[in-house]
């Protein structure tokens, strides 16, 4: 199996190269492959190939039911992910951190690094949102910034994008119990955002007692949000995780 034969529904290429090293992303709760359109020049050059995984209820599976468990999401992800015959690292972002370590710990193959952005580590998550209501959901959006006040005042775009981000929170939430005594003999690297007001700076810290193999945090510009408004100095933190490994 290669990286070209992955499920295409729910492995979207942000970048594509020659598939000697292979990137799967995890996105942030509602969050699809469009986030990562700026990482899409960043294949060919550096022989990687960049998928973002994509559950159902988002972009093009809006109309399918969202997953609430992280088990509903790995049953698919992680077997496809254990036959991948290249090198391969882990990124997650937000919410999608979580999921990213949580993957990598069910992996019976090895994986080269897990990288973190604007994830508070698990002891610092509070499941406040879990049983949220839809206005407290569209005032935590407005809170995160990164979705327009047209999107979180139209009605009918919040009847599409609400129950994705309800079960990604849902299924975040469903990685604690597991990781908050769990350490992985995985190489981290958790990246934080200066400007981040949802994840404060030392809420990331705590990632390094979730490996037993290195530890790396890196303070970059922006906000929670970073990854997707300045890509290159984050994909070359990603990519160099190959090295480091």
């Amino acid at each position: 199996m290669t990286t070209k034969s992955l499920d295409a529904s729910w492995f979207r290429p942000a970048a594509t190269g020659s598939g000697r090293r292979t990137v799967v992303l995890f996105p942030p709760a509602g969050g699809g492959s469009s986030g990562f359109r700026r990482w899409a020049d960043v294949g060919t050059d550096n022989d990687v190939d960049i998928y973002v995984v994509t559950a159902p209820g988002r972009e093009h599976r809006v109309r399918e039911t969202p997953y609430h468990h992280v088990d509903s999401v790995l049953r698919v992800v992680v077997p496809q992910l254990e036959a991948l015959p290249t090198p391969l690292v882990l990124f997650g972002h937000s919410m999608g951190g979580l999921l990213a370590a949580e993957t990598a710990a069910r992996l019976s193959r090895s994986v080269d690094h897990v990288v973190v952005a604007a994830s508070p580590a698990p002891a610092q998550v509070v499941p406040t949102l879990v049983n949220a209501s839809d206005a407290d959901l569209v005032a935590a959006m407005r809170s995160w910034g990164g979705t327009p006040d047209a999107v979180l005042d139209d009605e009918e775009m919040l009847a599409l994008l609400l129950p994705c981000l309800r079960g990604d929170i849902a299924v975040g939430y469903s990685c604690l119990q597991a990781m908050v005594h769990r350490r992985l003999p995985v190489p981290f690297t958790a990246l934080a955002g200066r400007n981040d007001a949802t994840v404060p700076v030392a809420s990331m810290r705590g990632w390094e007692e979730h490996t037993s193999a290195g530890f790396r945090f890196t303070e970059v510009s922006g906000g929670h949000f970073f990854p997707f408004a300045a890509s290159t100095p984050v994909v070359d933190v990603v990519l160099d995780a190959f090295t480091s490994a």
